[in-house]
């Protein structure tokens, strides 16, 4: 009877919380030089003053949005979002602005609040963190532990209950670019529901990271244990290891991962592995391009990570590097379904490969062609393609057919 009006009294305690949470818009420009008052006229001149104005105004479970505007000038972190809490960075403007760390202690640029040693709330996940239109950026050495551009908890959700909110994707990390040098590492994808409190909410809750770029110079994401990950239309370029997967959150919530697609991503010049994990239940690994790894494409190495359910690594492009994959044990590879790869310079490996070449219009990551196959490419499958991009006619012969049809449309 006491547990259940305790539990009554938090649930109400919670939807009155919930009730008065806000959706708040605070603006920053590191060169306003009047009196700020986080409005778009009056913006903030750092981005912790907004987020302690945001928590001021909305204690917990806020869902505020941080328009950082983009320009000549660097922001400064690190920014920390507490637990309890869900926030939105955001750039606007002509330029993406740009968040770094300065001095000499190794930090994280953007972290998400870590509330797993509190009791009171050992039900709630880490603090909900958006990010887009942003460069994220960490130079600053790390000789003791990693340190990342970010390190924080992202969801996208469809539940009815928030499906009609200014956030109708809330929140996600989407059109960054993150970079990072001297033993760090460019992102790190945490944890998403605590595994005891998903039969007590009926959600579709998903981690989303889409259309940003990652460049390093040793690991460039890390991903901690768990469910209904989408890392899609990305590119990573250098490092050691493009993704790496973690096997446990800690732990009290332990949980192995599942249920994670990796598609249409880019990954290019890595020296050691493009995919560094275990044999994961539901771990997609499709349409992707793979082009220059010295070393494995797909490592699924990691004995920290029992083998179990099926991976999956279907319809990529996997081009030069010493191995297209490798395992920890030779039965591994009976769970894992591979199949319709393409290959160019490494063997082949799995059921109905494709051994060609790629033709990529472009290899220079600048390039708007940047690894997109010509029509004559060996990706190009008629109505279908394997790696992440399309493939299209060479750039001259685009144009020219283009002029050609405006020459026909005006004739007409």
């Amino acid at each position: 009877m006491r547990k259940t009006l305790l539990a009554t009294l938090f649930v109400l305690s919670l939807a009155l919380t919930l009730q008065g949470a806000g959706w708040i818009d605070w603006y920053v420009d590191n060169t306003f030089e009047g009196e700020s008052q986080g409005t778009e006229e009056a913006p903030f001149k750092t981005i912790q003053e907004a987020v302690a104005a945001s928590l001021a105004s909305n204690a917990t479970f806020s869902a505020d949005t941080i328009w950082i505007k983009g320009t000549d000038k660097p922001y400064y972190g690190p920014i920390e979002i507490p637990n309890k809490n869900a926030m939105r960075l955001a750039g606007y403007g002509e330029v993406k602005p740009e968040i770094t760390v300065t001095g000499e202690v190794a930090q994280t640029v953007i972290k998400s609040g870590d509330n797993y040693a509190s009791p009171f709330y050992a039900c709630m996940p880490p603090a909900q963190v958006g990010l887009e239109n942003l460069i994220v950026r960490n130079d600053i050495a790390a000789p003791a532990g990693i340190c990342y551009c970010a390190d924080v908890q992202v969801w996208v959700s469809w539940e009815e209950s928030v499906r009609e909110t200014p956030e109708k994707m809330r929140f996600g990390v989407r059109n960054c670019e993150f970079y990072a040098t001297n033993g760090n590492v460019c992102f790190r994808l945490r944890d998403l529901d605590q595994r005891h409190n998903q039969a007590l909410v009926d959600a579709d809750h998903w981690s989303m990271v889409w259309n940003c770029k990652f460049e390093g110079e040793g690991d460039l994401m890390h991903l901690s244990s768990q469910e209904k990950a989408l890392v899609v239309s990305n590119t990573f370029i250098g490092g050691g290891r493009a993704m790496v997967f973690e096997g446990w959150t800690n732990a009290v919530y332990s949980r192995l991962t599942e249920n994670v697609k990796i598609k249409q991503n880019l990954f290019f010049n890595q020296q050691t592995a493009v995919l560094y994990s275990g044999v994961c239940d539901d771990l997609e690994f499709s349409h992707n391009t793979c082009v220059l790894a010295s070393g494995t494409h797909v490592s699924l190495t990691d004995t920290g990570l029992d083998p179990r359910g099926t991976t999956y690594v279907e319809d990529n492009i996997f081009q030069k590097g010493e191995t297209a994959v490798q395992f920890a044990e030779e039965f591994w590879s009976e769970k894992v379904r591979f199949r319709d790869n393409l290959f160019e310079e490494v063997d082949s490996y799995g059921d109905y490969p494709v051994v060609g070449e790629a033709k990529f219009l472009s290899v220079d990551p600048e390039d708007v062609f940047f690894l997109r196959p010509n029509y004559d490419s060996d990706a190009d499958r008629g109505e279908y393609y394997l790696g992440a991009l399309a493939p299209i006619p060479e750039p001259a012969c685009f144009f020219a057919f283009a002029l050609v049809l405006a020459w026909l449309i005006r004739r007409r």
